[in-house]
């Protein structure tokens, strides 16, 4: 698949339909597809679902005007920014994503697939994870960062364009009302990032902002960040690519699990749930000896969803109940596969948010 032009939808001797939209945004602030639909349903112009999602992304990624609020049910929500906020950092790295309601959720965990490395890189194993996650009922998949391997063999715009093509060919793309995926920055996603800058180009969109990507894959939604924070209910909770020890210490990550041992003196309780990739390996740790916690900590690690893990756990469903408006326990359950990669349902392991749970330090996958 080669990249096609980004060309500005003008029609005929009219107005483009991006010109339509960004009016709308100056009038009304704050609007969602289904609302910019029913604006554009009182002009004479003939504009269809496709041409909007295009001109949402070159508003999003290309010139910087607006800013998307995602939701765990219900709409994403597009907001108009301030003119001198427009095409700035800020909205290249702006992320929001709401999960505070009180409805039982079930989440795919994936992490570490480096496509462009033919020793990670699985796009079977990585489909047949995500069907058996729309089997067993999840409709939200958090990808942990170094989605791309980006530095690998040459390094050449070649070689970077044939990861982007690769993703757009073969990753997996279900309905979006099936599945929805959003994906964190890694540190070899932001090899890319850093380096092609503005020689490469995605159509018209810069390869540095990965959002682009939604426009050939409408189910999966790039963070500009290598973390992310939301709640479920009130669990505070914490998505990173490497692991996050405290606000004491923001800028330490772990780069070995045995680091969680060496660094129990920084670990805080300001988060109740972490997550994280990087390690390759999975892993589930808790913590429920800190001086200046009144509550147990979990910590997740999302093994690498790719060859390396074959014959062993590749991702996980997390399940997190609720009980009068509030998240009452967690059951954590490993994917594993077989050399086949036919995945199925392994070990689960429950976590109980109202009382005292057991300690669990156990990995996956160790070679």
């Amino acid at each position: 698949m080669r990249f096609q032009e980004d060309m500005l939808p003008w029609y005929g001797n009219h107005y483009p339909i991006e010109f339509e939209i960004r009016r709308f945004f100056e009038r009304y602030s704050s609007l969602t597809l289904s609302e910019i639909k029913a604006l554009l349903s009182l002009s004479k112009e003939d504009y269809n679902e496709d041409m909007i999602k295009e001109c949402l992304y070159n508003l999003l990624v290309r010139y910087g005007v607006i800013i998307k609020d995602d939701y765990w049910d219900g709409e994403p929500r597009y907001h108009y920014v301030e003119s001198y906020r427009q095409d700035s950092t800020y909205t290249k790295s702006y992320y929001s994503f709401e999960a505070n309601h009180c409805q039982n959720k079930k989440i795919l965990l994936i992490a570490d697939t480096h496509i462009g490395n033919p020793e990670f890189e699985n796009f079977r194993v990585l489909r047949k994870v995500y069907e058996k996650g729309i089997e067993l009922g999840a409709n939200k998949c958090f990808h942990l960062g170094d989605i791309f391997t980006g530095k690998y063999g040459d390094y050449s715009d070649e070689q970077i364009e044939k990861q982007i093509e690769a993703f757009i060919e073969h990753y997996p793309n279900p309905d979006q009302s099936e599945m929805m995926t959003y994906a964190l920055l890694g540190n070899h996603d932001e090899w890319i990032r850093g380096s092609v800058n503005h020689i490469l180009k995605y159509g018209q969109a810069y390869y540095y902002d990965f959002r682009c990507l939604s426009r050939y894959i409408p189910s999966f939604y790039t963070f500009q960040r290598k973390k992310w924070q939301t709640n479920f209910g009130d669990i505070g909770t914490l998505f990173s690519h490497k692991l996050y020890i405290s606000w004491i210490y923001p800028e330490k990550r772990l780069y070995k699990l045995e680091e969680i041992g060496e660094e129990k003196k920084w670990m805080n309780s300001d988060y109740r749930f972490l997550v994280s990739g990087h390690l390759h390996c999975g892993f589930i740790y808790s913590a429920d000896h800190l001086k200046h916690s009144k509550d147990d900590i979990i910590y997740l690690g999302v093994p690498s969803t790719s060859n390396i893990n074959l014959g062993g756990t590749v991702a996980y469903i997390v399940s997190i109940n609720y009980e009068s408006g509030l998240p009452k326990n967690m059951e954590i359950t490993t994917l594993d596969s077989d050399k086949n990669c036919s995945i199925y349902e392994g070990e689960t392991f429950e976590w109980n948010f109202r009382e005292k749970n057991k300690v669990y330090q156990k990995t996956f996958n160790v070679k």
